[in-house]
């Protein structure tokens, strides 16, 4: 590796006094539109009767309340639930206090507010009593993508407009049935979404058309409903359709069997789209269904320029500030940045979640040492960071070198990995920064 006075070219100088937080104002439309607005999750028909359908409930919880952290099965975090009934299996105090138990355990202490509907199982004869005083009333609801208020008190504020989620019991008095004022309460919401160009999401528990009657044969037509989502029967799915309904752009999304298929559904939230994951949670992730949307979503204001760093109170002062140093990157349609992380002591690459505007620590320490600068430089799959401990004015090493660091992005886990006899020592002094570029022939200079 040669070491060389040459200076970083002009392309990768910023301003001293810039930082990661402000940085993110260059993000490419092009990066956005790879990455998800936001992600959410559907599952239903919990049901427990056995000690292994409680596991099974409380797995797919956990697999939720871990969502986007590093190495697990959801690779990004979900903004809020959607339970489409049978959240018991006979509708008693005992079953509701267990699972209002775990819900709180897995969904509201980890921040993520959820809404249900309830469903055959959740009922006795049509007395929704239980239901109503440990989730929520059992009347028709709705609640929009820009600020999505949980039934467990929770509210998550995403600024993305369009898409509309109508909640209602189908379980009213009997297996797919509606009361006619219900019917006409859920149209009335219908409409007024289409008309405010929002797409509309329906959930309740049974299949459009079970036991041979539809009582929303008037509803469904409507041609601003995206998904008709709920449980009951058959294996989960995500199936373009609906059986006798003449309406192109709606979708059957069926998450049946969480009591023993461990199963649930995963979305990310595109501006013109939805892929939408049949997760088995002891599979690998699968591949997406693609649900294209009839509005596109839009903001609802104007962002800030900007995004909000981490707190960094244990790093050395203004930890992404130095002039010539370089520590935001783009690869595999994401921003990258090594940054300062208080709950791990050390610096961290992450990846920023573009929807939400927030940073997501990967795992992969750079280093724990919290006086130390970074300059990164990434060539596809390839990044390199060098890292000095930062002395004005320059002095000899004493121990801490400065070194060059190589990692190499895995897609499969979609983080980085240290590459094997890293990091290694390029000088042994201390100065005001280090940073490295690479010439055409690929031999790396650091100054």
């Amino acid at each position: 590796m040669l070491i060389s006075s040459t200076a970083r070219e002009p392309s990768r100088r910023f301003s001293r006094h810039a930082s990661v937080a402000l940085l993110v104002v260059l993000l490419a439309s092009a990066a956005r539109a790879q990455e998800p607005l936001f992600s959410f999750v559907q599952i239903s028909d919990s049901q427990p009767q056995t000690a292994q359908d409680n596991q099974n409930f409380i797995d797919v919880l956990r697999v939720i309340a871990e969502a986007g952290q590093p190495g697990k099965l959801l690779p990004r975090p979900a903004q809020f639930v959607l339970f489409a009934g049978d959240i018991t299996w006979g509708d008693t105090a005992s079953e509701w206090i267990a699972a209002k138990d775990k819900l709180d355990t897995w969904l509201t202490t980890n921040g993520i507010p959820y809404r249900a509907v309830p469903g055959n199982h959740d009922v006795n004869n049509s007395d929704t009593s239980l239901y109503e005083l440990y989730i929520a009333p059992s009347d028709p609801w709705d609640m929009g993508s820009a600020v999505f208020a949980g039934q467990n008190g929770l509210t998550r504020t995403l600024n993305w407009q369009g898409l509309r989620f109508i909640g209602f019991n189908n379980s009213n008095p009997g297996w797919n049935t509606i009361p006619a004022a219900d019917v006409a309460d859920i149209s009335a919401r219908v409409t007024a979404a289409a008309a405010a160009h929002e797409n509309v999401f329906l959930l309740c528990h049974h299949p459009h058309d079970e036991k041979n009657r539809v009582p929303l044969a008037s509803v469904l037509p409507n041609p601003a409903i995206i998904g008709y989502l709920r449980g009951h029967i058959d294996t989960a799915h995500v199936t373009h359709g609906l059986a006798g309904i003449n309406n192109p752009n709606v979708w059957d999304v069926n998450t049946n069997f969480l009591y023993s298929d461990r199963v649930l559904v995963f979305f990310d939230v595109f501006p013109t789209q939805l892929r939408a994951y049949v997760v088995f949670i002891d599979n690998p992730l699968p591949a997406p269904t693609t649900m294209p949307l009839l509005y596109p979503l839009t903001r609802v204001s104007e962002p800030d320029i900007g995004v909000e760093g981490l707190v960094h109170a244990n790093a050395r002062p203004n930890p992404t500030g130095e002039a010539p140093e370089h520590k935001l990157w783009t690869n595999a349609g994401s921003w990258w940045a090594i940054l300062w992380s208080d709950a791990s002591a050390a610096y961290r690459i992450q990846r920023l979640q573009v929807g939400t505007q927030t940073w997501v620590d990967t795992g992969t320490t750079v280093s724990s040492s919290a006086g130390r600068s970074f300059d990164a430089l990434a060539s596809g799959n390839t990044l390199w960071v060098a890292s000095n401990l930062a002395t004005v004015p320059s002095q000899a090493g004493n121990g801490s070198p400065g070194q060059l660091s190589r990692f190499t992005y895995d897609t499969g886990q979609q983080k980085y990995l240290l590459d094997a006899g890293f990091p290694v020592a390029i000088n042994d002094a201390r100065s005001e920064t280090l940073a490295i570029a690479r010439d055409s022939l690929g031999t790396l200079w650091a100054t």
